[in-house]
């Protein structure tokens, strides 16, 4: 299967993007985590700029099969400001291909044109396999967070 990279000004410009987003949102329970609602991801932001990205993976046919998004994010222990790759998602037959990889490497490379110093994750607590693959990309393990919950 041949897919093409296409960065995205903002959600609604493809039909169906904002359902598989809401979808892939809620598979992977991730609003559990992050203190960022879905209006605040889905509605008026704009992309295309900045630290800002919506990276969509297509198909052929044009069916959306993977996406990445990029936020600004400054960082509370470190005061850096550096793109957060916030939410990445590659439907589930499609995994282990390389298309999460062909994404952080397209959002890396619009980063560096518009000037930004590289991208960090948030990975969950015991999330190791999320773990490895962000340092097979070259991310680095920076911060060990103990929380109270």
């Amino acid at each position: 299967m041949n897919l093409s990279l296409h960065s995205l000004d903002r959600t609604d410009s493809l039909p169906g993007l904002q359902a598989l987003l809401l979808s892939a949102i809620q598979e992977a329970d991730f609003w559990h985590t992050d203190p960022i609602s879905a209006a605040q991801l889905l509605g008026s932001r704009t992309y295309g700029s900045g630290e800002s990205f919506l990276i969509v993976a297509q198909d052929e046919a044009k069916a959306n099969k993977g996406f990445a998004i990029s936020v600004p994010f400054l960082d509370p222990l470190s005061g850096e400001r550096r793109p957060l790759l916030l939410f990445m998602w590659v439907e589930s037959g499609l995994r282990r291909h390389g298309i999460a990889r062909a994404m952080v490497v397209e959002l890396r490379r619009l980063l560096k044109l518009g000037g930004a110093d590289g991208l960090q994750a948030r990975i969950p607590h015991g999330d190791d396999a999320l773990l490895s693959m962000g340092e097979r990309w070259g991310l680095v393990r920076q911060w060990e967070i103990l929380a109270d919950y």
